[in-house]
């Protein structure tokens, strides 16, 4: 794997980085045609729903909420790479609407695949924690790619800091590793400091999201422990001391 260049963070923005509440990034993004599902039997557990198709399979909540954060996800990865994706597979028109030949569909990856075409392309983004075989999904993607066809996967590394800021005691830190068990940076670059900004409302409006299942249900810790426990790694993530981010 390559090695990147280590990201240069702006001294300048430090102190008036306070004044950062996500309003610029939360209010960019712009909400799309979106799927009904008919599966309306929804779990319901610490506050949010979570989907009732094989429930307990997807850790993730279904909710209006953690449809805008997955929204903002992507504008983060458009963002990030300029494009939709980076295969050679041709260039999509990204319409502000759902066009006439695509289907939307509530099914099981895991599951057999029974498409009767095969795809050109098949694109998976940040499926970590949801996958309990990859070595059987990468196969059914191959199996169901048409010649010349492509596979994409886009995901995170673990956080890390270039410059060892994130100490392993920070409930940051502490945070990332309790999820494998069971970013917000401020760089000179333009770019990189919009990238910051995003990151940090995805995490930031993610964190109950992705927490609440795995460390009430598989953790064995309680809503309100984890509610003080968030608020700690919120502050981790504002602190201008810690460098971190997540590889992708």
């Amino acid at each position: 794997m390559p090695k990147h260049l280590p990201i240069e963070v702006d001294p300048d923005i430090i102190a008036a980085a306070s004044d950062y509440d996500g309003s610029s990034a939360a209010s960019s993004f712009t909400s799309s045609a979106s799927l009904r599902s008919s599966i309306l039997r929804y779990r319901v557990e610490n506050g949010r729903t979570y989907h009732a198709y094989k429930d307990g399979s997807y850790l993730g909540p279904n909710d209006d909420p953690e449809k805008e954060r997955l929204e903002l996800q992507h504008t983060l990865c458009v963002l990030t790479f300029d494009e939709l994706y980076l295969c050679p597979a041709g260039k999509p028109d990204p319409a502000p609407y759902v066009p006439a030949n695509v289907e939307f569909g509530i099914d099981d990856l895991e599951d057999p695949w029974t498409y009767s075409d095969r795809f050109s392309l098949i694109y998976a983004r940040f499926l970590t924690a949801s996958v309990a075989d990859w070595p059987r999904l990468f196969k059914q993607c191959y199996d169901n790619l048409e010649p010349g066809g492509w596979l994409e996967v886009v995901d995170i590394l673990p956080i890390t800091s270039d410059d060892g800021t994130l100490a392993a005691d920070t409930p940051l830190a502490r945070w990332a590793a309790l999820i494998l068990e069971g970013t917000r940076r401020w760089p000179k670059d333009s770019k990189l400091k919009e990238l910051g900004q995003w990151c940090f409302e995805n995490i930031d409006t993610g964190l109950e999201a992705i927490s609440n299942a795995i460390f009430t249900r598989f953790l064995g810790w309680t809503k309100e422990d984890l509610d003080a426990f968030l608020a700690e790694v919120r502050e981790d993530m504002k602190n201008h001391d810690i460098h971190s981010y997540w590889p992708m």
